[in-house]
């Protein structure tokens, strides 16, 4: 069969990303004999009207969609524009299937949602497809919704969790723009890159790889929702960055997988291969936990040419980690800060702001927290200070939907953006405006902290007597 897969556009993204699990759907299709064709909306952001017009163009049997939530501004546009020019069965997958099915549902006209990961649900519902529709049974298919006779969704009772990720091959990488792609990433780690491999100059070729699926943590802020952990092997892995060090010149790596150490004995016989390898690639991780870190873990990563790990340190306040569900002590984000600086490896954190409970004392100890690493030496640059954003199937949503934040369900994800944005006040703070106020603030003590090579009790005195508390 023909299928046309779509990548959603995100709103007010600086960062162009590769939908990588779409990427590997494409992989599985192509694997299955199926005839492949791809319009990515991240690289070619045109009218949904104008998609329609590429799409249709295709002369699909069937149009795949994925994307993050904060695309569903797009979705319901351009799957009407769709309708109203073919009757081509549409299937709606990835994080924003998972999260507003019951939206999709209701205000559009989507056949189907496949919950999960599709590189074996997806095959099995074209192979149905193809059968007479009095013939097809969409019951075995895991994690599948399809329309009844009423137009609403009938669901199956399970998702499909794939054992072995290895099978289904490398991203389809030749379906996308890869040299838009490592073009957007080296802007994005240049600087890093430079600065932490001491070679001001080198040309920084950038691209991201998993290594595993899944997160067996529950922060209550976050949207993953793949809880099963499981790994791509090491040879597999070994392969992959070779293959796009050989093909694209790749000589940075980012690892965004959410939680790469979930098993430490796993990580560190990952990353001796790949020291072992010698493959002149620099690489770079997210999701990593500060509680799990230790010197033999950070020894392996030096040795494996990580030249920075990014932590999910989330706040300098101990209730607001407890009530984001981290399961995590700032001691914790302390410690594993400075012992990764004095291993000769570069950091980077995010923060989480604006929780409930949020209020002038837990902002505080966060400013106390960032004074405390940066007197230790972290530059001050490297983490970003994101906005708790209610995303729906999550216990912040939940409860912005208790304390009646979230009225209504569609109107909000119609406008909802990225981590830069404050949809709704959770905080402590009387309103939205002030909490943000403070946060500017704080972000202005931050742009004068790092100015500063002050200990933590001057620079204390500096900032009072520049009025900036």
């Amino acid at each position: 069969m023909k299928i046309c897969l779509v990548s959603l556009p995100i709103r007010k993204e600086t960062v162009s990303h590769p939908n990588i699990g779409l990427l590997f759907l494409s992989r599985a299709l192509r694997n299955t004999s199926h005839s492949v064709s791809w319009v990515d909306l991240v690289r070619h952001a045109v009218s949904p009207k104008k998609a329609t017009e590429i799409i249709l163009k295709q002369k699909p049997d069937v149009i795949g969609i994925s994307g993050m939530i904060v695309s569903y501004y797009y979705l319901e546009p351009l799957v009407k524009e769709l309708k109203a020019r073919s009757t081509t069965p549409v299937v709606v997958g990835g994080n924003i299937a998972a999260t507003a099915v019951d939206i999709i549902e209701k205000h559009t006209e989507v056949n189907f949602c496949l919950i999960g990961e599709a590189e074996r649900t997806f095959p099995k519902l074209l192979e149905q497809l193809k059968k007479s529709p009095n013939s097809r049974d969409f019951k075995k298919i895991p994690g599948l919704y399809w329309r009844n006779k009423k137009k609403l969704f009938v669901k199956s009772p399970r998702r499909d969790v794939p054992p072995d990720i290895d099978a289904f091959g490398f991203p389809d990488y030749d379906s996308i723009d890869m040299k838009h792609y490592i073009s957007s990433y080296s802007k994005n780690y240049r600087n890093f890159f430079e600065m932490l491999t001491n070679r001001p100059g080198k040309t920084c070729r950038a691209f991201p790889i998993l290594t595993s699926r899944g997160c067996p943590f529950n922060c209550s802020f976050c949207f993953r929702l793949i809880r099963n952990v499981r790994y791509h092997s090491v040879e597999y892995t070994l392969e992959h960055i070779k293959f796009l060090n050989r093909r694209h010149g790749i000589n940075l790596i980012s690892i965004p997988d959410e939680l790469m150490v979930a098993n430490k004995k796993f990580a560190l016989k990952l990353l001796n291969a790949i020291a072992k390898e010698n493959l002149g690639v620099s690489f770079i991780t997210g999701g990593a936990r500060t509680d799990i870190i230790d010197k033999e873990l950070l020894e392996a990563f030096k040795l494996a040419n990580f030249i920075m790990i990014c932590y999910g340190v989330e706040s300098g306040s101990q209730k607001m980690l407890d009530i984001m569900n981290k399961k995590i002590k700032v001691e914790d984000n302390l410690r594993a800060i400075t012992m990764t600086l004095e291993s000769g490896i570069g950091v980077f954190f995010n923060l989480v702001m604006g929780m409930p409970g949020e209020d002038e004392t837990s902002i505080r100890e966060t400013e106390n927290f960032l004074a405390k690493v940066h007197n230790f030496g972290f530059d001050l640059r490297f983490f970003t200070p994101y906005l708790a954003v209610p995303f729906p199937e999550t216990e912040l949503y939940n409860c912005a939907v208790k304390k009646g934040l979230i009225p209504d369900k569609h109107k909000y994800l119609l406008r909802l953006e990225g981590q830069q944005q404050y949809p709704v006040n959770l905080s402590a703070f009387k309103t939205r405006d002030e909490f943000l106020e403070r946060i500017n603030t704080m972000k202005r003590k931050i742009k004068f902290m790092n100015k500063s090579k002050k200990t933590i009790v001057d620079f204390k005195k500096l900032i009072k007597k520049a009025k900036l508390w």
